[in-house]
């Protein structure tokens, strides 16, 4: 039977360094990443409506020989039906995961849509909006109205937990991923199976867009309260000390 060759992946959070994470890991000798970033394989529903003969056309856009190889598409955290599509396809795939204090990250990829010019509301009105739609579709996902959805990570965190063995899974903070970069992407070597002592130092700056304003304070604790039963459930679940995102809600 044909060995999956792809062994890890990262799976987010968006707008929680990946870029910077997945750039580091291509410097790697023994790491062979995939073409692009952001591959989009096991969130495309129109691929997975009949499970794929083989992953060939996958597995090409990867190089030849390594130690490990792997890809990283943040939205594999956040997109339910990819949890079960990855382990359908490598059970013993290793999983990286970054979280990101989820007011941040929300106001962060709120950031980017309207830099973008996809995003034309102000950030009240476009977190507004996201509540309204989960409010008239209960349960759907959405790619662009999920700032705050993605957030609440321990739903997403439990569902890798139910596909994947513990020792697979790598829960890590983004603000050990800035604050020890070294220390964390030496973690992330072991966990992949690859020689800590060798390839990129140091993180560099990647995809951090401009802010136009800083997040208005008294929407900041409307959203740390909303989220601080989530940030305490992810805590139990992950052993990682979420306390600091909690803020005045802890």
């Amino acid at each position: 039977m044909h060995a999956p060759k792809v062994t890890f992946l990262i799976i987010g959070a968006q707008k929680a360094g990946t870029t910077a994470l997945e750039h580091c890991l291509r410097q790697h000798p023994e790491v062979g990443m995939a073409d692009v970033k952001e591959v989009h394989y096991f969130d495309d529903d129109g691929r997975f409506a009949a499970e794929p003969g083989d992953h060939g056309a996958y597995e090409a856009q990867f190089p030849g020989e390594r130690v490990a190889h792997g890809e990283a598409t943040p939205i594999y955290l956040y997109w339910e039906p990819c949890c079960a599509r990855i382990q359908r396809y490598n059970p013993a795939m290793r999983i990286v995961a970054v979280l990101r204090d989820p007011v941040r990250r929300a106001y962060s990829q709120w950031n980017m849509e309207f830099n973008r010019g996809d995003e034309l509301c102000d950030v009240e009105a476009a977190f507004a909006a996201e509540v309204a739609f989960h409010q008239q579709h209960p349960g759907a996902q959405h790619r662009v109205l999920s700032y705050l959805d993605r957030g609440f990570y321990s739903t997403q965190v439990q569902r890798y937990q139910r596909h994947f063995d513990a020792e697979q899974l790598l829960w890590l903070r983004y603000d050990d991923l800035l604050n020890d970069p070294q220390g964390t992407l030496e973690r992330v070597h072991r966990h992949i199976g690859v020689d800590p002592g060798q390839g990129a130092v140091g993180l560099p700056t990647l995809n951090r867009g401009a802010y136009a304003a800083p997040l208005d304070p008294v929407l900041e604790g409307r959203l740390r309260r909303m989220f601080a039963g989530d940030i305490r459930r992810t805590a139990q679940l992950t052993g990682l000390d979420l306390q600091a995102w909690l803020g005045s809600a802890g």
